[in-house]
């Protein structure tokens, strides 16, 4: 993450100089209507990582209206976000969509999206009228005119907004990742398009509904991420108690079949150290692990009642996690272990999906498959040990080395016959199922958020 600075008025009249220059220069060179993309923010910090969310949601929404520009600039630095971009379009049309987007949702009253024609001119609204006031709704020009708001009312205003923003927007991502987790198809032993796996107790249809029902969680563990300190010990029970009413529900909708509680769990944490990181920076891998061993100390100064190694966890002992189980026997393991050491297999994941996308060309489905491929022979997998012990867990590792430098074609024959072969065995990498969903949210949101999430 980079450090936060407060911006000297002289350095916001340059960069404002520096954008007018850009809009004047594409309009020489290629004669067409230019768009400039910035941020309405109050007070001295013009920058962090919510304005970077928001700032990045506007400018692929245009791009989304109004297709790919002839050419654009994009820059981000500590006088705040800004783009110039520019469009074989008409003026006019360009100026409908882009008040479209700064009036379609809360966040758009903090992008200013000004439109200027091929003459030069600036494009104003066809009504004539100015925006709203950011505070109060009313007319902008009589609140500005009469001071009716001072800074910090506005500040905190801009603070709710882009918060409520990300909120929305991170955990509709981090839904999408189970639900992407669980139509990729052929996955050996899981629950997928092909089949039911290694499972008799559920189909797609319950695990679809069982994401689904997550969202509401997901919201509210990076709202006690953004808004708390999960040093204190009090906002890690909070944390906690959220998490065992979404194994609650998630119970109700399924007939009590567990679906996704190691999501509750490790996703929870990476929401809740997201927002962490939203508002003060910092490593997201680090902040994870550190809430996992608050948990986890936390989980043992209440074990009398707590049942260990869960977000989630129930107060009878008999109804211990597969995770729980596979390390009395067999040492450290599962997703307890993988959340402590700050999620680096679902870290690796990520990385490994982008070089496929990024450098490789690789089709999105086909990078999905050899990314969970590339997991299922990294994971120490709870589930595999709990079902199989070490031999069920080698025996999947050694059979996902062997898949990953097949071509696309045979990959997928491979999978399909791994499958039945787990089937038979009775195997079932949940373990590696839910690192996959969170290495697909980790890509999400490193494409989201122009900063450095990685585990440095």
């Amino acid at each position: 993450m980079y450090e936060l600075r407060k911006v000297k008025l002289a350095e916001v009249l340059a960069s404002r100089d520096e954008r007018a220059l850009l809009k004047s220069q594409f309009i020489n060179k290629y004669r067409t209507p230019v768009v400039s993309i910035s941020m309405n923010i109050a007070g001295e910090i013009k920058r962090n990582p919510l304005i970077d969310l928001a700032f990045n949601y506007g400018y692929e929404m245009l791009v989304k209206e109004l297709g790919e520009p002839i050419e654009s600039f994009v820059k981000r630095d500590f006088t705040g976000c800004f783009a110039v971009l520019t469009f074989d379009l008409e003026a006019g049309y360009i100026k409908t969509i882009c008040i479209k987007i700064e009036d379609s949702v809360p966040v758009g009253r903090l992008l200013d999206l000004d439109v200027t024609d091929a003459s030069g001119t600036l494009i104003r609204r066809p009504d004539g009228k100015s925006r709203n006031c950011l505070v109060c709704g009313g007319p902008v020009f009589e609140c500005s005119r009469a001071r009716a708001h001072g800074l910090y009312e506005i500040a905190n205003k801009t603070q709710g907004i882009l918060a409520d923003f990300a909120v929305s927007e991170i955990s509709n991502l981090a839904v999408d990742a189970l639900k992407e987790e669980l139509e990729l198809t052929p996955k050996p032993g899981l629950v997928d398009q092909r089949n039911c796996g290694a499972h008799s107790d559920m189909d797609f249809n319950m695990m679809l509904r069982s994401a689904e029902s997550l969202k509401w969680y997901f919201a509210g563990t990076l709202r006690i991420g953004l808004n708390g300190d999960l040093e204190n010990p009090s906002e890690l029970i909070g944390l906690k108690k959220l998490g065992i009413s979404a194994e609650e529900k998630m119970m109700l909708v399924t007939g009590q079949v567990n679906t996704h509680r190691g999501a509750i769990y490790g996703m929870g944490i990476l929401l809740a150290a997201f927002g962490a990181c939203l508002k003060g920076g910092g490593s997201l891998a680090y902040r994870s692990g550190k809430i996992a061993e608050g948990l986890f100390e936390l989980n043992m100064e209440m074990d009398s009642f707590v049942n260990k190694g869960k977000l989630a966890s129930k107060s009878e002992k008999d109804k211990s996690s597969n995770g729980d189980s596979a390390r009395e026997i067999y040492g450290a393991c599962g997703a307890e272990n993988e959340a402590i050491d700050g999620f680096p297999t679902a870290f690796a994941g990520a990385e490994y999906l982008d070089t496929l996308l990024k450098n490789c060309g690789e089709d999105i489905s086909i990078a999905k498959l050899r990314c969970f491929v590339y997991i299922l022979a990294k994971a120490d997998d709870s589930n595999l040990i709990h079902r199989g012990g070490c031999q069920g867990l080698q025996f999947a590792k050694l059979e996902a080395s062997r898949l990953m430098n097949l071509d696309d074609a045979r990959l997928i024959e491979a999978l399909e016959a791994l499958d039945d072969k787990f089937i038979e065995k009775n195997l079932s990498p949940g373990g590696t199922a839910d690192i996959f969903a969170q290495s697909l949210f980790l890509y999400k949101i490193k494409r989201c958020i122009d900063g450095n999430f990685s585990q440095a």
